[in-house]
């Protein structure tokens, strides 16, 4: 089916808001082949990253109620990563920022920013939710900046690749809300483990290889908070677990990694809030080797790579509160839908569960910044995360179905209209 009429369909059918393509990947990117001497519809990737870590001397706040602090010391750096992906006619971009929050003022500018300044046919740009990437939203031209710099330069590094996926199920994560009958206790911390109920475990994957069976880059995807050097009264810069991991995968397997935060809204790591900060930075570590380690063994256990096919993407844009619901098919296994707050971890379970895809990935944190959506069953129950001095007032108890229910429609979309 060709590609035009695949997305003149979705639109019809989905009244979705559809990137065309504005020129050519050809026109504007150097990479490893001449694209008209590459195979049709292979795939190319490119990678870049940029460091985006504070000053030391500057005063901070550790957060948006405490007194300004002077920043001391970078504990690990914060990074603007970029992933380009094509197929040689169409391209899309992740840029992944190692920051806990935006406002959505800046999160907006900042996007349309990089729509503007490059050629790309969609971009999804994502925050890894790291309660240690404290940012200074009058920062923000700066991390305009920079952020464009790393897309740029991903952009100038594309080249023949073959994509897989798999996941594994890893128990470092709890939910932190323990519901009673007709209230809510949070469990902040949970060192030893204990009980409270099912969340989603699942550590997913995408791993992008170059045609000689080199790793060049590795997707991470896993909810839960990054909260593990979190600290409410003192500046802590730190990637926290995501970059721990991203460190220890590029070491144990070599090429790049780039961290995507799931639906982590009630979910936090065993051994968030660990003090003293040198023990939380221990944790943190310690966090990011155990998943690298099973991000690894999964990547390893892949046996399905794609070499050509087409990208296909679709956004739906939706209003009480304004948020726009993307999805993209990166091959006829994997598709990735993208929700721009901190939605509860049963929206992430139900995505993967009803998405015809082998391998569907749910990403939070993105092209938005809505801040908590929580279950209904949640919001009946208040409690932080789900009452009204941590919701929005636009966030209704329908919202977050509402969004699941339009990325599922639109993955079946993709799925259903494909030539298999």
């Amino acid at each position: 089916m060709p590609t035009f009429f695949f997305m003149s369909l979705l639109a019809a059918s989905l009244s979705v808001v559809v990137y065309a393509s504005r020129t050519s990947v050809a026109d504007t990117i150097e990479t490893d082949c001449l694209i008209s001497a590459c195979d049709q519809k292979q795939y190319l990737a490119g990678y870049a990253e940029i460091d985006i870590s504070p000053e030391i001397g500057i005063d901070m706040v550790p957060t948006m109620t405490s007194a300004p602090q002077l920043l001391k010391q970078i504990h690990d750096p914060l990074y603007a990563k970029a992933v380009v992906l094509s197929d040689g006619q169409k391209s899309i971009a992740f840029v992944a920022l190692d920051l806990c929050f935006l406002m959505p003022e800046s999160f907006e500018s900042l996007r349309q920013h990089l729509i503007n300044n490059s050629a790309h046919d969609y971009i999804v740009l994502t925050l890894t939710h790291t309660h240690s990437g404290i940012f200074d939203d009058r920062r923000i031209d700066q991390l305009k900046i920079s952020a464009l710099a790393a897309l740029s330069a991903a952009n100038m590094k594309l080249k023949p690749v073959e994509i897989g996926a798999s996941s594994t199920v890893v128990d470092e994560a709890y939910n932190r809300r323990i519901h009673l009958k007709d209230s809510v206790e949070m469990l902040w911390q949970n060192p030893l483990r204990n009980f409270n109920r099912m969340v989603d475990n699942a550590l997913g994957v995408i791993h992008i290889r170059t045609l000689d069976d080199k790793p060049y880059i590795s997707m991470v995807n896993y909810s839960a908070h990054p909260t593990v050097t979190m600290d409410l009264e003192n500046v802590v810069v730190s990637a926290d677990y995501p970059g721990a991991i991203a460190s220890s995968v590029s070491r144990q397997l070599g090429g790049h990694v780039i961290f995507l935060t799931g639906a982590a809204g009630d979910v936090n790591p065993y051994d968030s809030g660990t003090k003293p900060l040198a023990m939380a930075i221990q944790k943190s570590n310690a966090l990011g080797e155990k998943l690298a380690l099973a991000a690894v063994s999964a990547i390893n256990t892949i046996d399905n790579y794609t070499s050509h096919g087409s990208l296909l993407f679709s956004s739906i844009e939706l209003t009480k509160p304004t948020a726009e619901i993307g999805s993209l098919m990166l091959t006829k296994d994997i598709a990735l839908a993208t929700f721009p707050g901190e939605y509860f971890n049963h929206f992430g379970e139900q995505l993967k569960s009803k998405s015809p895809f082998t391998h569907t990935f749910f990403i939070g944190y993105s092209n938005g910044s809505i801040g908590y959506v929580p279950s209904n069953t949640a919001m009946l129950l208040g409690g932080y995360g789900a009452d009204s001095a941590s919701v929005s007032e636009s966030v209704s108890s329908s919202t977050g179905q509402q969004h699941t229910d339009a990325a599922i429609d639109q993955l079946k979309a993709f799925f259903n209209a494909q030539p298999f």
